[in-house]
């Protein structure tokens, strides 16, 4: 509905009808300014529900993020998770590296270092002999064959009941 122009001429000037009439009129927009309000008061509640429902989700959703962010940065170093369930990842940043400068040589005996080897005795304390009873492959009997390329091997320092100062283990090839 569209309002008449306002009257710009002085108010004892209108008649009773035109009182009537824009009485009349000015009460019909008003009522539709009401119900329009009532609309949009409406509508602002079930928006305003709407919007305090998602912040619940939200603050929901930040703290289920929280716990998975806690969760991934566990790991074996400041957790009881074993080192295992660290997977491939690179080490932590929190590791010392060593303070030791590189040598530049190979890791192992360096040219010049005199070695030393256990020596064969005349007379062990123990021989052990390592002929196994069948084939690991077809498992056939081989307790009435001979050895073939037996070589001798010194095993020293066991300690059971009484010292044994060397010893002698033959494995078969």
């Amino acid at each position: 509905m569209s309002p008449k122009p306002p009257h710009t001429g002085n108010s004892a000037d209108l008649s009773k009808v035109e009182w009537i009439e824009l009485v009349t009129t000015l009460h019909a927009e008003n009522m539709e300014l009401l119900e329009a309000n009532a609309l949009l008061v409406d509508e602002n509640r079930r928006q305003t529900e709407i919007i305090e429902t998602q912040a619940d989700m939200i603050a929901a959703l930040e703290q289920r993020v929280e716990a998975f962010e806690r969760r991934l940065s566990l790991h074996s170093k400041n957790s009881s998770k074993p080192p295992s369930s660290d997977g491939l990842s690179k080490p932590h940043a929190n590791r010392t590296k060593s303070q030791r400068g590189k040598s530049g040589r190979k890791p192992g005996g360096q040219p010049g270092h005199k070695g030393t080897t256990r020596s064969q005795v005349d007379n062990p304390d123990e021989i052990v002999d390592h002929h196994p009873q069948t084939c690991p492959q077809c498992q056939h009997d081989l307790s009435h064959c001979s050895s073939q390329g037996v070589t001798a091997q010194v095993v020293g320092g066991v300690f059971r009941l009484r010292q044994i100062d060397s010893g002698e283990h033959i494995p078969v090839f």
